[in-house]
C-alpha cells in the first residue's frame, strides 16, 4: 500500500522532535511489511539536507516540492505545503494519506477522493472548520486515551487510539551507568522551571539537561528559555548539553528521567524511551503522561509544593528497594504487548485498510 504522511513542519534531519521520529519509525515499520510510505513536509533550510533542498527550490519553482530519499523512503520538502500538496499527491499517488497537521489538508485530500486519516498528536489540535463531510469521511486517530477524550469531547469526534511507535532496538542503551537525573527539552511548557528548582534543592545530585528546544511556545508565564539556560549554567551540579541523536547519549547515564510538564502532553515519548532501559520516571500528572508512565514511575500534580516534588525525587533517588521496584515496573510497562512496534503497525494497517474499504 502507498501511504503518504503529511505535516507542515520540517522533517528529519532538519528537525528531530518526537513527532518526526515517530513518523520515521512508522515509515520504516511499514516498509518492513512491504508497504511504500512517503512523507510530505515543510522546510527551513537547516543542515546539509535542508540547504540542499532550499538551493534546489531557489533554482526553480519555489512552490514545487523537492523529493529525496535520504531517510530510506521518499520525502517531499517544500516551502509551502498547501501549495505543493497537489504536486506531491500527483507524483506519489497515495492510496491513503495520513495528515498530521491542519484540517485544511484533510479537506483537500478528500476533494481529491483520497481516503484520509487525521492523526492528532497534540491537545487542542485545531480541527475547524470541520464540515459534516469531513467528519463523516475522515478516520480520526490519536495517540492516547487522554487525547481521544480531550480532543473528541471538544469537537464531538470519535478517535481511534494508535500510540507512539518507540522501537526498543533503537532506544536500548549499550552500557548503562545510573548516575544522572535527566531532563530533555529546556522549556517552561516541558517543566523546565520545576527541574531547575529541583536541581537547586538537591545540590549533591548531578542533573543532565538537554536543551533541544529552539524557541519558546507563546503564552507561558515564568522563566523563558534564555533564563532557564542561564539558570542551568549557573548551577554546579547541572550539565547542559545540546540535542542528542542517540539513546546512549541521553539514557546511558540516566538514573531517573524527569518529565514535569506544565502543558497537556498527549503522551510523553521520553518516558517510554527511558522505560525501555528500566529507568523510572518522575512526571507531572498532566495530559497523557500518566498513560505513558504507568506504574513505572511517579506522577505528581505540577502545582504541588516544591517540597512534595523534592521528597518524592529524593525517595526515588536514595531508597534502593523503592527504586529497584519502580525500575522493574518500568521494564514491564515498556514490554506490554499492545505497545510493541509490530502490534502498533498492524493495528494501524487494520484501521487504514478498513477505512479504504469504506471509502
Amino acid at each position: 500500500m502507498r501511504i503518504l504522511f503529511v505535516g507542515h513542519s520540517p522533517f528529519l534531519p532538519e528537525v528531530k522532535r518526537g513527532g518526526e521520529r515517530n513518523t520515521d519509525q512508522f515509515c520504516k515499520g511499514l516498509q518492513a511489511l512491504g508497504h511504500r510510505p512517503a512523507v510530505g513536509a515543510g522546510l527551513m533550510s537547516h543542515g546539509l539536507v535542508g540547504k540542499w533542498a532550499s538551493l534546489r527550490l531557489r533554482l526553480g519553482d519555489r512552490y514545487r516540492p523537492v523529493r529525496d530519499e535520504f531517510s530510506g523512503y521518499p520525502v517531499y520538502r517544500c516551502w509551502n505545503v498547501d501549495r505543493a500538496l497537489d504536486a506531491i499527491l500527483d507524483d506519489f499517488k497515495p492510496e491513503i494519506v495520513v495528515v498530521q497537521s491542519w484540517i485544511r489538508t484533510v479537506a483537500r485530500c478528500l476533494e481529491r477522493k483520497i481516503p484520509t486519516i487525521y492523526y492528532v498528536h497534540a491537545a487542542n489540535e485545531p480541527v475547524d472548520p470541520c464540515t459534516d463531510a469531513i467528519r463523516r469521511d475522515t478516520l480520526w486517530m490519536t495517540v492516547s486515551r487522554f487525547a481521544a477524550i480531550h480532543n473528541g469531547a471538544a469537537h464531538g469526534l470519535d478517535f481511534h487510539i494508535v500510540p507512539p511507535l518507540v522501537d526498543p532496538a533503537i532506544y536500548r542503551v549499550s552500557r548503562h551507568v545510573r548516575r544522572d537525573a535527566t531532563f530533555v527539552g529546556l522549556q517552561n511548557f516541558k517543566g523546565g522551571e520545576r527541574v531547575i528548582q529541583l536541581a537547586r534543592a538537591c545540590p549533591d545530585i548531578p542533573f543532565l539537561i538537554f536543551d533541544n528546544i529552539t524557541r519558546d511556545l507563546p503564552g507561558w508565564s515564568g522563566m523563558n528559555a534564555a533564563e532557564l539556560r542561564a539558570a542551568a549554567r549557573a548551577l554546579p551540579n547541572v550539565t547542559l548539553r545540546p540535542p542528542a541523536d542517540n539513546a546512549d547519549s541521553i539514557y546511558g547515564t540516566t538514573k531517573v528521567l524527569l518529565a514535569p510538564s506544565r502543558g497537556l502532553e498527549t503522551w510523553g515519548r521520553v518516558a517510554s524511551e527511558a522505560q525501555i532501559n528500566g529507568i523510572p520516571v518522575l512526571a507531572s500528572d498532566r495530559g497523557g503522561l500518566p498513560e505513558a508512565v504507568g506504574d513505572g514511575g511517579i506522577c505528581l500534580d505540577y502545582d504541588a509544593p516544591l517540597e512534595t516534588w523534592v521528597a518524592e525525587f529524593l525517595k526515588l533517588w536514595r531508597d534502593d528497594a523503592y527504586y529497584a521496584r519502580l525500575s522493574e515496573q518500568a521494564l514491564t510497562h515498556a514490554r506490554r504487548p499492545e505497545f510493541q512496534p509490530q502490534r502498533i503497525i498492524e493495528h494501524f494497517m487494520e484501521l487504514a485498510t478498513a477505512h479504504i474499504a469504506r471509502a
